[in-house]
């Protein structure tokens, strides 16, 4: 039997080469005068897609990241925000009555709110150090990750020296919190104790899976992380750190089980898929018989992951695989397309 999905792909920056008798010369400046995504999230119903889009009309060295939603049912495009500074990395909440984007209106980053039909986006959070990312837990409940303070004494040797700093000391850890959407109350669940490069949010908003590390440095983070299941106190649940450069934290919808991706070969291959489960306490690799690349992740029920491969050759080729992990089983469906550098399209995925 043939089932045939819908996968929504945004594509950037590709290029197809065609022969032209006078072909005009494209310049560096002429690169940065492109449109460029930064961050997408499809509301619930499948109807509408927000995504950032950063725009330059000249080579001024500036370029300005508003949210735009794309229709799906009319193939209409609304510009939802207007700001002379960036957002990006819209999120819609569950009930698909708001999306909350990060901003750079602040002094800091911070999560901002706006309606989808339109309207004045308001500012959510106000941390001393901004935010980092964010998730949605329940439609008036947000989860993000905000830096934790430098050590004062250190700050102020810096500063009674006239400037500079210490050697050692610029990394910096980060700390999850919650925050209540109406009420603005604030709950920190982890200590700050290590940094968080990246986060999933149970659906109950009573667990959390971070990729951490000791702290900001990127050789750390790549080399030293440590993927940490923690409770709504922040007490470990399990934890996994036996791969490297981890990415793609996700819980399943019943918050038994989350998976992630590492890196069993090298350190950029993505080609480990790992799926945890709380109960046993148990962490199994499901793709160590096979070699791929793995881009994305998403569950899709609670035995099913859904998984995009890429690989590149002359031109981009994409897989998407359902993965079933009891037993494992492995669907395989290949993506085909085309574009060029102004289009993005809806493709169909058919399955075997």
């Amino acid at each position: 039997m043939r089932k045939v999905l819908l996968l929504p792909v945004i594509l950037i920056s590709f290029f197809t080469s065609y022969p032209q008798e006078n072909p005009e010369v494209f310049t560096f400046e002429d690169s940065y005068l492109y449109s460029r995504f930064n961050g997408i999230d499809i509301s619930s119903d499948g109807r509408t897609i927000a995504f950032s889009l950063g725009e330059k009309e000249k080579w001024d060295g500036n370029r300005s990241y508003n949210i735009w939603l794309a229709m799906s049912f009319d193939n209409s495009e609304l510009k939802l925000t207007n700001s002379d500074k960036n957002d990006w990395a819209p999120q819609w909440s569950p009930d698909g009555s708001k999306i909350a984007f990060l901003s750079s209106r602040s002094e800091k980053t911070q999560v901002y709110m706006i309606s989808p039909s339109g309207g004045e986006a308001q500012e959510v959070t106000y941390m001393q150090n901004g935010v980092n990312l964010f998730h949605w837990i329940d439609n008036n409940t947000i989860a993000f990750i905000s830096n934790e303070p430098r050590d004062t004494s250190i700050v102020n040797t810096e500063e009674n020296a006239g400037g500079g700093y210490v050697v050692g000391t610029t990394y910096h850890t980060s700390a999850l919190w919650t925050q209540s959407i109406d009420s603005g109350e604030l709950n920190k669940i982890t200590g700050g104790n290590y940094y968080i490069s990246d986060m999933s949010a149970a659906s109950d908003g009573k667990s959390f899976l971070l990729i951490t590390a000791k702290n900001s440095d990127l050789f750390l983070s790549i080399t030293e992380g440590k993927v940490l299941w923690v409770d709504e106190d922040g007490d470990e649940i399990i934890s996994f750190e036996d791969a490297k450069n981890f990415s793609n934290p996700a819980i399943s919808p019943d918050n038994k089980k989350a998976c992630f991706v590492g890196n069993t070969v090298g350190y950029s291959i993505n080609n480990a898929l790992f799926v945890m489960n709380r109960e046993n306490e148990t962490v199994k690799n499901i793709t160590e018989e096979f070699d791929p690349t793995i881009e994305k992740l998403k569950w899709i029920d609670t035995e099913h992951i859904n998984r995009i491969n890429s690989c590149m050759n002359i031109s981009w080729s994409f897989k998407r695989y359902m993965l079933s992990i009891n037993p494992l089983q492995l669907f395989n469906s290949r993506i085909k397309f085309f574009c060029n550098i102004f289009n993005c399209f809806i493709l169909s995925v058919h399955h075997k």
